[in-house]
């Protein structure tokens, strides 16, 4: 028998596009891993062709990682937010990576995450959205890049099957007019 190994690989996409825009472009992208199994965010800037490592690898310390599943950048790469999965914590860099602190830890209160999954980030309003899969729920983080976070629930969700409730979430996302999407994995749907 051979060995059956299994790799998770999250990836965010910032692009820069002009106003007005000829068309849609992905030119002056970086592109962002969360490299879950080998405990590590990648960053790369030429479109995949090389890949640097963003952070400290993995550990328990602000900076480091373990078992990331979501990353997210604003459009200048300064600010980086990760699920750090594993370790059952939000993290931030203001500063494209140099310096990290954790702005949501471990739990089930209204400011706490349970293995989080996906990540969005709503540049323009700073509000940071966090599938927090293990309490099946979707959270929000106001003025999310400030040192004055602010974590609560997500529009009421909660748990069960009911619209606007959550049965393992995994990925959440917004469109360009805030409509914010969640992957209710568990209950087989998208909201």
């Amino acid at each position: 028998g051979g060995l059956n190994t299994t790799y998770t690989l999250t990836v965010s996409v910032n692009a820069i596009i002009c106003d007005p825009a000829p068309a849609f472009t992905l030119e002056n992208t970086s592109i962002y891993a969360a490299d879950t199994n080998n405990n590590r965010l990648q960053r790369s800037d030429d479109d995949g062709m090389t890949w640097t490592s963003v952070g400290f690898g993995p550990g328990t310390t602000p900076g480091k990682f373990n078992a990331p599943r979501g990353v997210v950048a604003s459009s200048d790469n300064m600010k980086i937010f990760v699920a750090d999965t594993g370790n059952n914590r939000i993290q931030r860099s203001t500063d494209g990576g140099t310096t990290w602190a954790v702005i949501v830890g471990p739990g089930t209160a209204p400011n706490a995450v349970n293995q989080p999954g996906g990540l969005a980030y709503d540049e323009q309003n700073d509000k940071l959205y966090i599938a927090d899969t293990n309490n099946n729920r979707v959270l929000v983080t106001n003025t999310a890049s400030t040192a004055t976070a602010v974590t609560a629930i997500f529009a009421g969700s909660a748990a069960g099957r009911n619209l606007g409730q959550f049965s393992q979430p995994r990925s959440v996302a917004i469109d360009l007019n805030g409509a914010v999407y969640v992957s209710d994995t568990g209950n087989n749907r998208i909201q």
